[in-house]
């Protein structure tokens, strides 16, 4: 993790308060993905999503209101940033398919040449984020068997 989160700041383009703290790592066998989601408030609002593998193409559809989503293909070795109403007024999928094709928001930046129709294979995502809000664990009332076990668990680290 730290690694990664080293190279994401070091980079220039992270954003964030702090450093990235976190890196979330899946795979997605050819033509999978991740359903319609926002990544929520224990997060500073931005993240990060390296491709690795093959491409996949990510859709931003507006929470509210409507409104055609807005695709961007994630190449392999390709970093996405997105924060502010990307991060927080925009719900981003990656549907099920077992292949991409345009149009693509970010299609002037792609390399030209690219095929119509482009094969998904197997691929794997590492999202990077700053980790903002966490609970004390000494702040949560539990009873006194879960601190009992809580302490005991904590001992074996010790």
């Amino acid at each position: 993790c730290q690694p990664v989160c080293r190279a994401v700041a070091e980079c220039g383009v992270w954003s964030a308060p702090g450093p990235p703290n976190q890196v979330l790592c899946n795979e997605y066998d050819a033509g999978g993905g991740i359903g319609k989601h926002l990544d929520g408030p224990l997060f500073y609002p931005l993240a990060g999503v390296l491709s690795l593998e093959t491409q996949a193409t990510i859709e931003f559809s507006p929470c509210e209101g409507g409104g055609a989503p807005c695709r961007v293909l994630l190449m392999p070795r390709s970093l996405l940033l997105f924060s502010k109403d990307a991060y927080q007024k925009f719900h981003h999928a990656i549907e099920p398919l077992t292949s991409d094709s345009p149009p693509y928001l970010n299609g002037a930046a792609l390399p030209r040449g690219l095929p119509a129709e482009m094969p998904r294979g197997r691929r794997v995502s590492l999202t990077v984020r700053c980790v903002e809000r966490v609970v004390d664990d000494d702040a949560v009332i539990i009873s006194s068997a879960a601190a009992q076990e809580r302490r005991r668990k904590r001992a074996q680290f010790e």
